[in-house]
């Protein structure tokens, strides 16, 4: 007893040192991702400031009347300026420097900033175009922005701010959950300007940073009870930077109840333990006799009888066990019948219990009205990726119980395996049956809660009746997969069979094949379309797309070939092929003098494809050209088909020097923080937005948007579908970089191509706008 109870107790010590254990650690790390995400918000919200900032400057700074008093040096009218912009937009400092950047005029009423304090802000300024950053002025600290005086040269900078103090600080650690301090270098030794921590912690901080010169990276800092990180604030020499800090304490804290509760069940195990051990230890145990003989006689194969009650103690549970065995050789062979025709995840019936009812329907009489429903659910692939099985189980019995909901009394449903449900009706045409799957449809689409979080969850429908399209079971099963597929590749929701579609099927099959002795039999072409830099027209590269020229069936457009590919795989074919071709026409043209960036586009098979990275890898060496004369394009919706192996090749591109573009970009559904973790350098705007955004100013608007986006992310923006004058001046005046479209040409071959390129002004397709057109706003 004192044995047991000495073991049971170990063995929860253990566990409580394990359980503290891991609580330090998944507190440390909850600091950190707190830590993480408040530096992302703190990031954002300083952002959103200076973007305030540098709006109302421009504002400023385009008042016709300011630029005349700092041309003339009129400083009372520009004091004046000042004071009253102040006043309008709430800063604490407004202050405007000559070009060489000596102050002119401010608002402030201490210490004035000279001309050493100014000068790294002034530099950035000159060249960005406008700077942010935190201006330390005696023991005052501004967060500010400068933007030029234009006139249309440059007349002088204005800078406009907010003070950076305790209550600025407070503000910020509201908005992150952090501890916030600001930091300034002074003669070799860090102070604070502003803090939402305590002197002693303030100095506790200024003691770890002591050593630490001026901070130009990000670095981690040593400090009790906090995740602590140092980041540099806008100042180029690293003299101003902020503390942000993640409390470990506050972490750990939301553990202690769980270790109060492990402590009471443990010292509640451990008295249990003994007082069970007193009560197990004073039983008298039956005689093994008795039960030994009853044992032999179910080792002779007798199990009709049951065995003997011997009470409750060890020899009862003993022969308790043998009567356990013998009903469960009875139970377990009725389960292994009824397994045979259930599923187990949701109580239907299964495949072989379709089959068999199907097989007896088909046998009651030479022609029965019915109908086989074929149930494919639509997003369960991301439901089990993106939540785990365990939920995808939850939508397989949720969707199971809706159907069995909807089911009239000679209707009967079964589940045929992973996200595949089976439905046999009566039904005496098709409409009767498309009544029963609009219902389906409108119980399956209703959202499910996982967890409490609402997961969408649609359905593809195949219907094949009986006896029009077949009175075998499998001929049925067949086509109503058939149409279940058609129903999921055009995203019709329910479908009923189509003998066309089988022919469509066969026709399919045929071109694969084909289209595989195309890519051996040089019966694809490339044909190659310009892209124009703007303003000035330049050809700076070209698109290479694909174009298959049959021997029978002449020219195959990319659209009754391209999709097909894509689904079964054969596009990487398609693929590979394109990547030759396109790197040796760019190393025919860089021979001849041209150096033309060549794009093409890759599929999401393509992003999956390992050995992507190796043909790309081998075309550039066998035709001796720079990496980045090769540009790959990928559709947003390509790279979220499986984000984390699209990452991983996009970022194995990066790394060999090629060029990457997001093709389509406004008609996927990637999110803004994917887009800028992706190393890519140009963006395409789709043809659908450019080519309405003469007429309609929401296109226009989103148009304008995408290309200030892609600037932002510091990308090229390339404008594809130009097809009028309107549309490349509206372009030019929204900063677009390069446009392609039949304004410039069509798609060409390649010694096509050549003789285009060589005409007189093929460098120079179109000049600049003139100067009164003006963005849609």
């Amino acid at each position: 007893m004192l044995f047991f109870a000495w073991l049971l107790a170990t063995v929860l010590a253990i566990v409580f040192a394990l359980v503290t254990t891991a609580s330090y650690q998944i507190a440390r790390q909850q600091s950190r991702d707190d830590l993480r995400v408040g530096r992302r918000v703190f990031n954002h919200l300083v952002d959103q400031n200076h973007e305030r900032l540098i709006q109302s400057a421009n504002v400023l700074t385009s008042d016709f009347g300011l630029r005349a008093a700092v041309a003339s040096r009129d400083v009372p009218t520009i004091a004046s300026a000042l004071q009253n912009h102040q006043r309008r937009i709430g800063s604490d400092i407004a202050l405007l420097s000559d070009v060489d950047g000596t102050p002119v005029a401010d608002t402030l009423d201490g210490p004035q900033p000279g001309g050493p304090e100014l000068a790294p802000v002034l530099r950035e300024a000159e060249l960005r175009g406008s700077a942010t950053g935190i201006l330390v002025v005696g023991a005052r600290a501004y967060d500010i922005v400068t933007v030029p005086v234009l006139a249309p040269q440059p007349l002088g900078w204005l800078t406009l701010g907010f003070r950076v103090d305790d209550d600025f600080t407070r503000e910020l650690a509201a908005l992150t959950s952090l501890e916030i301090s600001f930091l300034h270098l002074d003669a070799g030794r860090w102070r604070v300007l502003a803090s939402t921590r305590g002197h002693s912690e303030q100095d506790a901080l200024l003691g770890a940073v002591a050593d630490a010169g001026p901070l130009l990276e990000p670095q981690s800092a040593t400090l009790p009870g906090y995740e602590t990180e140092l980041v540099a604030a806008g100042n180029p020499q690293g003299a101003t930077a902020v503390a942000l800090q993640s409390s470990t304490a506050r972490a750990v804290a939301r553990f202690d109840e769980l270790r109060a509760t492990l402590l009471v069940l443990s010292a509640l195990g451990i008295g249990g333990a003994l007082v069970g051990s007193i009560v197990i230890a004073g039983r008298i145990t039956r005689p093994i006799q008795a039960l030994a003989a009853r044992a032999r006689r179910m080792q002779e194969g007798h199990y009709v009888d049951a065995v003997e009650d011997f009470g409750a103690d060890e020899i009862g549970k003993f022969a308790e066990t043998f009567e356990h065995m013998r009903a469960a050789i009875v139970a377990r062979e009725s389960e292994i019948r009824r397994l045979a025709f259930v599923d187990v995840l949701t109580g239907l019936p299964n495949r072989m219990a379709f089959q068999e009812d199907l097989a007896q329907r088909l046998a009651a009489s030479p022609a029965p009205r019915l109908a086989v429903l074929m149930i494919d659910l639509d997003r369960f692939k991301d439901v089990n990726d993106t939540l785990g099985h365990a939920a995808g189980d939850a939508v397989l019995r949720v969707a199971a119980q809706r159907l069995a909901g909807v089911l009239r009394g000679y209707d009967r449903v079964y589940r045929f395996g992973g996200d595949e449900f089976a439905l046999l009706i009566a039904a005496k045409d098709a409409a009767e049956a498309e009544s029963v799957v609009s219902r389906i449809r409108l119980t399956i689409e209703e959202d499910v809660s996982i967890d409490g979080e609402p997961v969408d969850v649609g359905c593809s429908i195949g219907i094949a009746l009986c006896p029009d399209h077949g009175t075998e079971a499998s001929l049925l099963v067949r086509r109503a997969d058939i149409a279940t597929h058609e129903s999921k590749r055009s995203r019709a929701g329910a479908t009923i069979y189509d003998p066309a579609r089988d022919d469509v099927r066969r026709e399919r099959l045929n071109l694969l094949g084909e289209l595989r002795r195309a890519v051996q039999g040089e019966q694809l072409t490339a044909f190659y379309q310009p892209k124009c830099a703007l303003p000035d027209g330049r050809v700076v590269g070209a698109e290479a797309l694909v174009r298959w020229q049959h021997p029978a069936r002449g020219l195959v457009p990319p659209g009754e070939f391209i999709p097909f590919a894509e689904q079964t795989g054969a596009i990487r074919l398609v693929t590979r092929w394109m990547i030759a071709q396109a790197a040796r026409q760019c190393g025919a043209w860089l021979a001849a003098g041209h150096e033309l960036e060549v794009s093409l586009n890759v599929s999401a098979r393509d992003l999956l494809d390992r050995d992507l990275v190796d043909a790309v890898r081998e075309a550039i060496a066998a035709n001796g050209i720079p990496p980045r004369l090769l540009c790959l394009e990928i559709t947003e919706s390509s790279l979220m088909e499986d984000p984390r192996t699209a990452h991983e090749t996009v970022s194995r591109l990066h790394a060999l020097g090629v060029q990457l573009a997001i093709d389509d970009y406004g008609t996927g559904y990637s999110s803004l923080a994917y887009v800028k973790r992706l190393p890519v350098s140009e963006l395409k705007i789709d043809r659908a937005f450019v080519m309405n955004m003469t007429k309609h100013p929401e296109d226009a608007a989103i148009v304008r948007s995408t290309i200030e986006l892609g600037h932002n992310l510091r990308l090229r923006v390339v404008a594809e579908g130009v097809e009028t004058e309107a549309e490349i001046e509206l372009l030019t005046a929204l900063g677009c970089d390069v446009v392609q479209g039949y304004l410039v040409s069509r798609p060409l071959p390649a010694a096509q191509f050549d003789a285009w390129l060589a005409q007189d002004g093929a460098r120079k397709r179109f000049t600049a706008p003139a100067t009164n057109v003006r963005p849609i706003a």
